[in-house]
């Protein structure tokens, strides 16, 4: 039994017209017009628009190029990849991207993609000398082709080894998101502050610009020392944080991403603040764009 494939190798020089990549004449290919190969190919080409969603992502990315490969498979259809690579990516209002490197497989079976999986890596990335953040990956699953009522993967994953922003650095957030009915994500995760790990979780809803974010653990011992290098006045003397404190700070986003509260509640016994030794040290308040309340 002959085994059918099909790999073609795309360089982009302009955006998608009318659903279909246009790319220059400069294409290797092996393409094996067997079992309905190329039948797959110009299918699987006119849904790359759907995937991507978005048109002119495609003209701020550097020197891409797309691999394709095909090949049948056990289910009367056909496993297809999508790799796309690029030196980088700019985008008018600040934001550059380095070293682009995303996968999509598809599996269909006659005729009907019946799953995507999308993986994705950048070196590095930064968003006008806000924040910086090293070495990322994302890993997403759909079952079929996302549509408008149900547009995100039945499981996602961002990896960011590092991120950096005001002299304040994150390394080893990790988080793992699921779709809820009302068409938002629910996420939770960690990341890790000076030698203290935090925990996060929250809800968001990408198409509404809101959502709520929670952080909570306990004080890390050397994150007033870390404080008071980002702001550049010394501020250890406040509070000894070495019986590490226990907190949790819950945020409302949006709309449009803008926050409009911040909830906060600490906990610690045999607190040193100020100099002065305490039992049992208990705050709770809130932060909003007015000011600043505390309860206790």
């Amino acid at each position: 039994m002959s085994v059918c494939r099909s790999i073609v190798v795309v360089k982009w020089t302009e955006k998608w017209v009318n659903g279909v990549g246009c790319c220059s004449h400069d294409v290797a290919a092996d393409a094996i017009d067997e079992c309905g190969l190329s039948a797959a190919i110009a299918q699987l080409v006119g849904l790359i628009p759907q995937i991507i969603r978005s048109e002119d992502l495609m003209t701020d990315l550097e020197a891409p190029i797309v691999r394709f490969a095909f090949a049948p498979n056990r289910s009367d259809g056909y496993d297809a990849m999508i790799n796309l690579m690029a030196d980088g990516y700019k985008r008018p209002e600040g934001t550059e991207v380095r070293n682009v490197d995303a996968r999509i497989e598809l599996t269909t079976h006659l005729g009907t993609i019946e799953a995507i999986g999308v993986q994705a890596r950048v070196e590095a990335a930064e968003h006008k000398d806000l924040a910086r953040i090293g070495t990322a990956t994302f890993r997403a699953n759909w079952n079929g082709i996302p549509t408008r009522e149900a547009p995100y993967p039945e499981k996602l994953e961002l990896n960011i080894a590092r991120i950096s922003s005001q002299q304040a650095l994150l390394r080893y957030t990790s988080l793992v998101g699921k779709p809820r009915s009302d068409n938002s994500i629910a996420f939770s995760g960690s990341t890790t502050l000076g030698r203290q790990p935090i925990g996060l979780e929250g809800v968001v809803h990408p198409i509404e610009g809101r959502g709520t974010l929670g952080i909570s653990g306990q004080a890390g011992a050397d994150w007033l020392q870390l404080a008071s290098e980002i702001i550049g006045s010394d501020v250890t003397y406040y509070a000894d944080l070495s019986r590490q404190p226990v907190y949790r700070v819950e945020a409302d986003l949006g709309p449009d991403w803008a926050w409009s509260e911040v909830r906060f509640e600490g906990m610690a016994t045999d607190f040193l603040a100020r100099g002065v030794l305490l039992d049992t040290a208990h705050a709770r308040g809130s932060l909003t764009p007015s000011g600043v309340t505390v309860d206790e």
